[in-house]
C-alpha cells in the first residue's frame, strides 16, 4: 500500500495533468477543504458528487495549464502528509498568477479521504477576473 507521502506526491503531479487522474486519487467520501479561499470556490466540499465538477470546472474554466513545484513531506502518522508548492498557472483570461500553498491530506487504504489547501485567496481574486462571468 503506498504511504500517504507517495499519494500527495502522485496528487500533486496529476494536478498537472486534469480532473480525471486528481479523482483517481481520492476516496469516494472525501473532504476537500480550502478555508481561505472566497467565493465563487467554496471553502468545503464533501464526497466525489461534489469535488469532481469543482475540478472539473478549474480545468475547464480557469485553468490553460497549471504547474507547480512542491516538496511533499512525511509525518509520524503514517495517513498525514504536508506539502508547500508554488504554482504559476497559465489562467484561460491571460492574466498572471502565482500562489503559494501548504497542504494537508490524509490518506486511507491508498485513497485521500481529506484534502485541505491554504493560499492567498486575495492573488486568486485579483487574476481571475472575468472567469467566473461579471460577478467575480
Amino acid at each position: 500500500m503506498p504511504t500517504a507521502k507517495e499519494i500527495l506526491e502522485q496528487y500533486c503531479a496529476a494536478m498537472e495533468k486534469g480532473a480525471d487522474e486528481c479523482m483517481a486519487l481520492m476516496a469516494d467520501d472525501v473532504v476537500l477543504r480550502a478555508p481561505t479561499m472566497a467565493p465563487p470556490i467554496p471553502q468545503e466540499v464533501r464526497g466525489l458528487a461534489q469535488v469532481r465538477p469543482l475540478y472539473e470546472m478549474l480545468f475547464a474554466q480557469v485553468f490553460d495549464e497549471f504547474r507547480w513545484t512542491y516538496q511533499v513531506y512525511a509525518t509520524d502518522d503514517d495517513e498525514v502528509a504536508f506539502a508547500t508548492a508554488a504554482s504559476t498557472p497559465k489562467l484561460r483570461n491571460g492574466l498572471p498568477y502565482k500562489q503559494d500553498y501548504a497542504i494537508y491530506s490524509r490518506v486511507k487504504d491508498g485513497k485521500i479521504v481529506e484534502h485541505t489547501e491554504f493560499m492567498d485567496s486575495n492573488r486568486f481574486q485579483k487574476a481571475s477576473v472575468g472567469l467566473f462571468g461579471p460577478a467575480a
